[in-house]
Order: C-alpha cells, then structure tokens, then sequence
C-alpha cells in the first residue's frame, strides 16, 4: 500500500440490521480502525458517510451517494477508506458499481485489512472476495429463511409485528405477538361491529378507526385509508391464524392470542367477498332508517346524506331515482322522517292481558331454545371427537411412511383437519354458556314489547337496527305526502296487535281441533 501524505480522504462505513444500529458498536468500530489507518498512511479525513441498518445487498445507500457528491466537489483526488471490502457490498456487481462510481466521481478505493491494486491479479483477487461476501450473504439468508419458516410452521409470527399487535419476550415461546392496547381492542371492535353490519360498509370502518385513533407499537398515528381496512379484514393473524402462502405456510392455529373469533373473521371474509352494493355517501349512525325505508312512487330504497346551507348542515332522507320516479321532490328532512317513524311505533298499543299472553309464549320458546342448544353443544363435541380421530388415524400413517411425496400430503393433511378442530373449537367456545336466565329473557323481552319506541329512540344504531328487524318483515314504504304506508309488522307483533283488538277470550274452542295439531305455541291454547 502506497504513502500518499497528507492527501484527503473519506471513511465509508455501513452495518445492515437495525439491532446492529441500536445495540452494537459496529460503525463506531468500523471509523476508529479506519482513522488508524489513515493516521499510518497520513491520509487526513475530511468526512465520514455512515450507512446505518442498509444490506451489502442492496444500492439504497443515501450517506453512500452523499460521499460521492463531496468527492465530486474535491479539487483532490479523494482517498474512501473502508473497514473490510464487504463494508461496500455483499454483490459482485452491486460492488463493482460501486467501486466504478468512486472512480468515476475522482475518488480512489482502499480497504483497511487487504491492498488494493488494478493489476489483473489484484482486481481477481478482489473479485474472489467481493463473491465470496455475496456468497456468506445468500447463506445467511438461507438460514435465516429456514429458521423464520420452522418458526411458521410451529405457530409463530416471524415478520413485522401488524397494528394491533406488539411482540415480547416469552420464556417458554420466545419471541411471540401480544394484543397491543388501546389498538387491539380498536381492531376488534372493527371486526365486531363491521361482521354485525353496526359498520355497514369498508368506508364506515375508515371513519370508525380515525375517530379511535389507531396507533401502532411504536406510538405512531396510522392514517387509515380504505386499502388499509381491506388489508386488516383479510389477515388471518387477526383470529390468531398463522399463514404466509409465498413460504407455502397454510393457514394454522397461532400460538399468539387472536383479536376475534374465527366465527367473526368468518363473517367478515363472507362480507367482503359480498357482491351485495351499498350506498356509501355519509355516515350509518346519522341515518338508522336507510335501507329500511322505500319510496311508496318507486319502491327504490331511501338512502341518507348531508347538505351544507349558508350557516349549518342538514340532513335528509332522499330518493336518488332520477330517471323512473314521478316525485319530482325527492329530500325529505331526517327530523321529519324519523318523527313520522316514531308514531309508527306508537301505534302498537297492546293491552296488559296480550303482554301476559307474551309473557307465557316467552316461557315456551325460552325452554324449546335450551333444549336446542344442549343438542348443538353436544353435537359440537362430537364432531370435535370424530375429527380428533382423523388427527390420530393420519399420524399413524405419517409414521409408518417413508416417502417424502406422501409424507408432504399427509402433513397437509394434519393442518386442514386441525385447523378444521380449532374452527369447531372457537364455536363451541362461542356457545359454552346458556342463554341468560328465564327472568332475565321475560324482562328484556316485556320491555321491548311494551315500550318498542322507547328502545329505539334511546338505543344505539345496533339497537334502532335490532328494533327495525324484530318489528318489521321487510321494508316500509314512504311517501313525503301521506308519510308511513301500512307496515308488514313480523309474526309476534302482527299476532299480538289482532289478539289486542278483537274480543277474543284466547280460548280455543274445545272439539274442533285438538290444541297439539295447532302450529302456535302452546300459550295459545289457555
């Protein structure tokens, strides 16, 4: 290696991990050992350029190409000393680039632990070191990669933790994914609410998860757009699913704690591929009755939307068929509509003798459901069992196997009926208790039935939703000049608004057709 004194000279240093950066001395160490040997060779440093957590790999170098405009502006040529040839690039042709770069801008390359000169002997020299670095490279990501797919395989999340989630330290799991609150509970109340139609459409969940204020694990605001919720929904991780189909991982029980259910994840999948369309122009819980309501001219469904005045908003219901509606028009103030709609309500007046009436049918059907759903818990269980079997039955022959082809099939096997187990698993954790007690059912449902408006003016959108399905069979016409047209109110309400106004005794005549052969409730036949 030649004396060059005095002359001017950079130092270029780089590591390639973040975990290098924050706990490792590898740059400092790289720029001491550099400035050693520029102290020996009487090199003077005018900069350093530090490339920190940027692979040998890769030409995203922004302190690389920031060295090479100050060697531009040198009216020297400029010395760019580095630590090991590897510090460059771990790329053959990434490396010679480089190198050619450097050259090219008036700067010279020398390297701490080896002499580099541009004889063919030297420059094959380099090579043979500069391919061995990409060598080392490719292996490392092998290895990596082999360890990051077993840990797949075995449940664990390998990649960047999504929002919602953080990842700890376990002393039995290692490195594995932990809810991250307030995030996680935001998230699942987003799946919740959108699997529930609370949040009828993708654009709803936008504004939901705004209004939250979703935050990722390093403290930072996401600013949520529609992709984003689209991207959310359809992650498996979610539901405490493990899958990365590029790896040929299938989806598997995770060893991290789910957000949802799969019940709900389920449910939100089937919604999303939903070819069903729904108009997106303003916020649900502004207009509880869209889609309940039809035009009585057109029988298109009403939908809700803002308008802005000179001083204030307002909000109206409106017919958006321009085309085949004679209602020339069509907004109709929200106040007025929903005003209208709570007389509607209140026209169900039932008398104390139909509540009792209600009150004994509730007694039935309470005890009908139980016995219903110990038969669906029962027959969970079983179905648990007989796949459990399955399990057990392609183990034994995965063990007596030695063909790598039937062994992979049968291992496919084993993932799709534990996955099967953990789906009938969550469900039968979905239904582990009773319904509520008898009292408690009887309460809510006099309640409702005495009070439906109260119900629904003090509910939330759920609530108003839950009333507008139990009350009504279909949708109700709706007419700006006449308001409500005659509602197709659902069998109970329709049953117990005839027996309220006429003079029946609720006796059925004895002889004429035997109470069991009745297709009502047994209440009917007092």
């Amino acid at each position: 290696m030649g004396s060059f004194g005095n002359t001017p000279a950079v130092i270029y240093c780089r590591v390639s991990s973040e975990k290098q950066v924050r706990n490792g001395d590898g740059l400092n160490g790289q720029e001491k050992r550099c400035r050693d040997y520029a102290d020996i060779h009487r090199h003077k440093i005018i900069d350093v350029f530090k490339d920190a957590a940027k692979s040998g790999g890769s030409v995203d170098r922004p302190s690389f190409f920031e060295m090479l405009e100050r060697i531009k502006s040198s009216k020297e040529c400029v010395t760019v000393i580095i630590d090991d040839l590897s510090r460059l690039a771990r790329d053959v042709s990434i490396h010679r680039s480089f190198k050619s770069l450097i050259i090219k801008n008036g700067g010279r390359l020398q390297c701490v632990n080896m002499d580099l000169n541009d004889s063919p002997e030297g420059q094959f020299i380099e090579t043979i070191i500069a391919a061995t670095g990409e060598l080392e490279k490719e292996q490392n990501k092998l290895r990596v990669k082999g360890r990051q797919k077993s840990r797949l395989e075995a449940g664990y999340w390998v990649f960047n933790n999504p929002v919602g989630y953080k990842f700890t330290f376990d002393s039995v799991h290692g490195k594995i994914l932990m809810p991250d609150e307030p995030s996680a509970s935001i998230i699942r109340q987003a799946f919740e609410k959108y699997a529930s139609d609370v949040l009828l459409t993708q654009k709803d969940v936008v504004y939901f998860l705004r209004d939250k204020v979703l935050v990722n694990s390093k403290g930072n605001v996401q600013k949520v757009s529609f992709e984003d919720v689209k991207r959310i929904f359809k992650r498996p991780i979610y539901a405490g699913m493990i899958e990365y189909e590029s790896w040929d991982i299938s989806r598997r029980e995770g060893r991290h704690e789910g957000l949802v259910s799969i019940k709900v994840f389920n449910a939100v999948q089937k919604k999303l591929n939903s070819k069903k369309t729904v108009y997106k122009c303003s916020r649900e819980e502004d207009f509880p009755l869209r889609n309940y309501i039809i035009c009585s001219e057109c029988g298109r469904n009403l939908t809700g939307a803002w308008t802005t005045g000179r001083n204030n908003k307002y909000s109206y219901y409106r017919c958006l068929n321009t085309k085949t509606c004679s209602i020339k028009s069509k907004s109709v103030a929200t106040g007025h509509v929903e005003g209208e709609f709570i007389k509607l309500l209140d026209s169900v007046q039932l008398k104390p003798q139909v509540i009792s009436l209600a009150k004994r049918i509730t007694e039935e059907v309470y005890n009908i459901k139980i016995v219903g759903f110990r038969e669906r818990h029962n027959e969970q269980r079983n179905k648990i069992r007989n796949v459990e079997v399955e399990i057990s039955s392609v183990l034994d022959k995965l063990m007596a196997c030695s063909s790598k082809a039937v062994i992979t099939r049968l291992e496919q096997e084993i993932d799709k009926l534990s996955l099967q187990k953990v789906c009938l698993e969550q469900e039968l954790l979905d239904v582990k208790s009773e319904p509520v007690s008898l009292d408690v059912s009887i309460d809510r449902v006099m309640d409702f039935i005495g009070s439906p408006r109260e119900y629904w003016e003090s509910g939330d959108l759920s609530q108003k939703r839950l009333v507008q399905t139990l009350m009504f069979t279909r949708p109700i016409e709706y007419s700006k000049d006449n308001g409500f047209g005659t509602a197709n109110f659902s069998l109970p309400f329709s049953l117990l608004q005839e027996t309220s106004g006429s003079n029946s005794k609720l006796v059925e005549t004895a002889g004429i057709e035997p109470a069991s052969v009745s297709t009502l409730p047994s209440a009917l036949h007092a």
